[in-house]
């Protein structure tokens, strides 16, 4: 990388963080929004509906791995917008589906 580019990444990374500083708010709401947005996206192509007892209040809904592998994708992808958008560009995979999360807690204790 040239020095040009570098020293203008770094000014370009501290006027960031300054903003962000500066306008917390706008930029949260933003965040929120587009973390919205991508979770609307996939629950309209799975959709908003619990696969196990029917419920449709998106506020319980959440998305759930069929084969129980969420924590070792966890680890590769994290949470919300990363794994948010594996998922639409995987092109929305039969490895996911819709549960309510009283589902997905009887569905994890089931073997109990």
């Amino acid at each position: 990388m040239s020095k040009w580019r570098e020293n203008n990444r770094i000014h370009y990374n501290q006027y960031m963080r300054d903003y962000n500083k500066k306008n917390r708010i706008k930029v949260n709401e933003t965040n929120r929004k587009y973390r919205q947005g991508l979770k609307d996206k996939i629950y309209s192509n799975y959709k908003p509906v619990c696969n196990h007892c029917g419920i449709t209040d998106l506020r319980c809904l959440s998305i759930d791995h069929v084969n129980n592998d969420g924590a070792s994708e966890r680890k590769i992808y994290g949470v919300s917008v990363k794994f948010f958008r594996y998922i639409i560009n995987q092109g929305f995979p039969d490895k996911y589906q819709i549960l309510c999360m009283n589902c997905q807690w009887i569905k994890r204790n089931k073997d109990r």
